[in-house]
């Protein structure tokens, strides 16, 4: 199949500069438009800003957006869709999450990210799976009135929640268009020598073994955007943390097209800080064009 798969990069890839040298967001888009890509996601780091925190503001920004020659892609959102109903009311999480669809209509922005935090690793499960059911049912008009698709984001997870397999069956149970699955490549990482499972944050913790490949093909169907979580790469350009050629034969054979969202991660502290997040995410999108390429 070839479908035109799109090739977006997170803000996350470039965050280190944000971080160590002030760089805003606006400093930023040069930089990826020198990537040659489809688009950007922004996360909620700078989506939530103070000057993007009005519709003009928003209108304002996707404007500039668009003269970089970008678009916004997806909108990312930490979420915790079980602990927010339970510590306060699925009303008070639904009129978060609207807030949420606002920024991202008002930012051109087609996907809607939402991370389905496992709260704890042994939330009982049909609690939970009901929960979600209510959720979604009150969240997907709402989507659906403000244009933008909810992708779900599955990962390595304790959890039973957050994992592909679980939260595909459910997307494919509900069968609705504004709700989907987002792959994050982290789920099928391997354990190597040089990167244990585990980053810095959970250290001391028994981190979950990688899912079974095959999920990652289930969930293509159910979905528009992928997370493309990528962390070191070798001299000769490659990723060996990830079955990609595997998985990137699996987005080419998909009876969809997709967009392939960039994560690299490698400047976090526990990896690469001191490698060029620039150079390197440049490294990480020629990868994915030689895979699509194939």
């Amino acid at each position: 199949m070839n479908h035109n798969h799109l090739i977006s990069v997170s803000t996350w890839s470039l965050q280190q500069l944000t971080i160590a040298e002030g760089k805003t967001l606006e400093d930023l888009l040069p930089i990826f438009a020198g990537y040659g890509i489809d688009g950007i996601e922004l996360n909620e780091d700078y989506s939530r800003l103070r000057e993007y925190g009005t519709p003009h503001g928003r209108r304002d920004l996707r404007s500039r957006i668009a003269d970089s020659g970008l678009r916004v892609t997806s909108c990312w959102f930490n979420t915790d869709l079980l602990g927010e109903c339970d510590r306060t009311s699925r009303a008070k999480l639904v009129d978060d999450i609207e807030g949420c669809f606002e920024i991202a209509a008002g930012l051109g922005s087609e996907v809607v990210v939402l991370t389905p935090v496992d709260t704890f690793p042994d939330y009982p499960l049909e609690r939970g799976t009901q929960s979600f059911l209510e959720t979604f049912a009150a969240l997907i008009p709402l989507a659906r009135s403000y244009g933008v698709t909810m992708g779900m984001e599955t990962a390595r997870s304790e959890g039973v929640f957050r994992v592909p397999h679980y939260m595909t069956e459910l997307v494919k149970q509900i069968g609705a268009p504004e709700l989907t699955v987002v792959p994050d490549f982290e789920a099928w990482r391997f354990a190597t020598p040089d990167l244990p499972l585990s980053h810095v944050e959970t250290i001391g913790t028994v981190a979950a073994g990688p899912a079974e490949i095959g999920l990652f093909g289930a969930a293509l169907p159910y979905s528009r955007a992928i997370h493309a979580k990528l962390l070191r790469l070798d001299e000769a350009g490659d990723e060996p943390h990830f079955p990609l050629a595997e998985m990137m034969k699996a987005v080419r054979e998909s009876d969809r097209q997709h967009i392939l969202t960039i994560e690299y991660e490698g400047w976090i502290p526990d990896i690469d800080p001191h490698l060029d997040c620039i150079e390197e995410t440049r490294r990480c999108v020629e990868l994915l064009r030689r895979h699509l390429a194939d």
